[in-house]
């Protein structure tokens, strides 16, 4: 097969359908559009760089879209309010109101009204959103602070299934593809994302940090099909060698297969890459790029 583009390819792979090769998530910030980082950053320093052309050949992309509020929440002099987001309007922390009218709610009832306003103000923006042509990929996130054991199956079941769900609904019904950040233990919760239609699942955590393999989801996630992007952690790529690494890759790309799987880490680095991060990304990214075409099946192997 002839070499695709990311988007074709990442299409593709959701699709089940026939790649060149797995997708190959990077591990560092960084896609084609990205501009140069100002002397002073940590992006900067030559540990980064050395990894950017490495990057560049073998990693496919995605770009993050922010759509900015209508009228961008500032204080009076018209500054950003402190710890505020500048722009994005489904940052689910400040639940799309001024920090000044956020307090502690512990009323059960009240919660339960809390969240209906938020889901009905993200149901208007994601529609508008989804009516102007954003996607395909709509990314949630929040999960993670509720799976086992940070919350009961239960509560996950109504916190999340109950109010993300039908959002879920309307990004399949416009024709995009829902896609669902979740650190963390997903055994318990994962078949309830295949049931109710999610079709991209990160970081698929494993053992300890996680508490499942890419194999054991692998065969779950069959039924929706639903693909899963994982599943190296970041703390491995900090304190691990280049040789765990190598077998990290290895293992994950050879679990997670042909189909519905994308090579990916738990986590992207957000500060200095020191001298053994480097070197374990470059093994990620030298040993991702040899097993993702599964040239040892062409040879034979």
């Amino acid at each position: 097969m002839e070499k695709l583009a990311s988007r074709e390819r990442i299409l593709r792979t959701v699709a089940g359908q026939p790649v060149d090769r797995v997708p190959i998530f990077a591990p560092v910030p960084w896609h084609p559009l990205a501009p140069e980082p100002d002397p002073k950053n940590w992006k900067a320093r030559p540990n980064y760089q050395r990894l950017l052309p490495l990057v560049a050949e073998h990693c496919d992309f995605f770009v993050h879209l922010d759509v900015a509020e209508r009228v961008p929440i500032g204080n009076p002099g018209g500054g950003q309010v402190r710890g505020h987001p500048s722009g994005s309007i489904f940052d689910r922390r400040f639940f799309l109101a001024h920090p000044e009218n956020v307090h502690v709610i512990e009323d059960r009832l009240e919660l339960d009204t809390m969240l209906q306003i938020i889901q009905e103000r993200l149901s208007e923006r994601l529609h508008w959103a989804l009516e102007h042509g954003v996607g395909p990929f709509l990314r949630f996130g929040g999960s993670e602070q509720a799976t086992p054991p940070m919350m009961s199956k239960r509560l996950f079941e109504e916190f999340i299934i109950g109010y993300e769900a039908p959002l879920w609904k309307m990004v399949r019904e416009a024709g995009g593809i829902v896609w669902v950040h979740c650190h963390g233990k997903v055994a318990t919760v994962l078949n309830r994302f295949v049931e109710n239609g999610v079709q991209m699942l990160d970081p698929v955590e494993p053992p300890p940090q996680g508490d499942i393999t890419i194999k054991e989801a692998k065969a779950r996630a069959a039924a929706g099909p639903l693909t899963l992007i994982g599943n190296v952690e970041m703390s491995d790529l900090q304190n691990g060698t280049p040789e765990l690494i190598e077998r990290l890759v290895r293992e994950a790309i050879c679990e997670g297969g042909r189909k519905h799987f994308i090579m990916g880490t738990s986590e992207v680095t957000v500060s200095a890459v020191d001298d053994q991060l480097r070197e374990n990304i470059i093994a990620y990214l030298e040993t991702a790029a040899r097993y993702a075409p599964f040239e040892r099946d062409r040879n034979g192997g």
